[in-house]
């Protein structure tokens, strides 16, 4: 009976121990349970904040990209509006000359079609201020009488038809002549 009772005792300081080890267990397992979900807490906040951060990150982007284009666009429009304003101005500075521009440079012999080209213009100029000058010291008659040039018959013609005296017209051909 002595081997039973010891047996017993052997048998409940086992059933002792092994409570024990599952005790033990069964907090080692709750409190990594207890961190395991901490852990994913954490990480679920981590995620959430990565997730605005993105979003403010991308709605960011979206306005930059959008002012972005409204640049370009306002840029394009007064590109736009100056190369009209420089066109205006080029043909304006056309229509004062009278004449097209000079042949281009790139051209085979472009420098001498250039010079030419610069040469028959100032022709043209001196032509005009030539033709100015003789026409400013050309006294001023008031009538067709006192013009010491005209002859004496066609002096004394009567006035035209509408009672005014008839008007100096001036020769074109003479100025293209010289």
């Amino acid at each position: 009976m002595e081997e039973i009772v010891q047996l017993k005792l052997a048998l409940a300081n086992k059933d002792e121990e092994l409570s024990k080890s599952i005790k033990r267990w069964q907090m080692g397992t709750l409190n990594h349970v207890e961190v395991l979900q901490e852990m994913q807490e954490a990480h679920r906040r981590e995620i959430s904040d990565m997730k605005q951060q993105f979003q403010k990150e991308l709605s960011q982007q979206e306005r930059c990209l959008r002012e972005i284009s409204e640049l370009e666009e306002k840029s394009k429009e007064q590109l736009l509006e100056q190369e009209k304003r420089v066109n205006r101005k080029i043909k304006q500075l056309g229509q004062v000359s009278g004449e097209g521009w000079p042949p281009c440079l790139g051209d085979k012999g472009g420098e001498e079609k250039v010079n030419k080209w610069i040469r028959e213009k100032q022709k043209m100029v001196k032509r005009v201020e030539t033709y100015l000058k003789r026409l400013i010291s050309q006294p001023v008659f008031k009538n067709a009488n006192e013009d010491p040039n005209r002859s004496a018959g066609r002096a004394s013609r009567s006035p035209s038809r509408d009672g005014k005296q008839p008007q100096r017209r001036f020769n074109t051909e003479r100025l293209e002549k010289t």
